[in-house]
């Protein structure tokens, strides 16, 4: 495979998430119609229906029946979480956004910073910034939500192994572009 030296590089830690994730993304998605990836993006929805974590969306419904404001704060795509969060009627979702051009097609840039780690609280502050006025609720499944766990008054984190998550998307996204 031909990003395997950028797939390595990534677990080494020679080279950052925001990289790692920026080149895999232009191989894959440069070029593409912004419709067709709105169209991956309903099909990766119904996945999430099938990985979701039990105990988690337990948490969320409860959050949701108490009338709480609910975000969903991801690294992923806005067009592979809307369709999901719409589903849930999520309040709100800060994701990393992708570029398309005038001619409606996928640059394989993002307008937005990888919305990973640290970039997390600070979109999250953005739209909610008078921190001392809310008790903040977070839940993750991985490194990159540990700033926004450590920012939380409550946390919780609910682990997947990287192999696994890696497996998931590889395996997916493969079987998607083969179609």
């Amino acid at each position: 495979m031909i990003l395997t030296p950028i797939l390595i590089s990534y677990i080494l830690r020679f080279i950052s998430n925001e990289r790692a994730k920026r080149i895999l993304f232009c191989y894959y998605f440069k070029g593409m119609d912004y419709k067709t990836f709105c169209e991956y993006g309903n099909s990766f929805s119904k996945k999430i229906e099938l990985i979701k974590n039990k105990p988690a969306m337990e948490q969320f419904l409860n959050h949701k029946k108490l009338g709480h404001k609910v975000y969903i704060i991801s690294a992923s795509m806005n067009e592979w979480i809307l369709p999901w969060a719409n589903l849930y009627q999520i309040d709100d979702i800060i994701t990393t956004n992708v570029e398309v051009n005038v001619t409606n097609k996928l640059t394989g840039n993002f307008t937005t910073p990888n919305c990973y780690g640290l970039e997390k609280v600070k979109r999250f502050t953005e739209i909610e910034p008078m921190r001392e006025s809310y008790y903040l609720y977070a839940y993750g499944n991985s490194s990159g939500d540990i700033p926004l766990l450590n920012f939380a008054d409550e946390r919780y984190l609910f682990k997947a192994s990287t192999k696994q998550k890696i497996h998931f998307l590889l395996k997916y996204f493969i079987n998607t572009l083969k179609k």
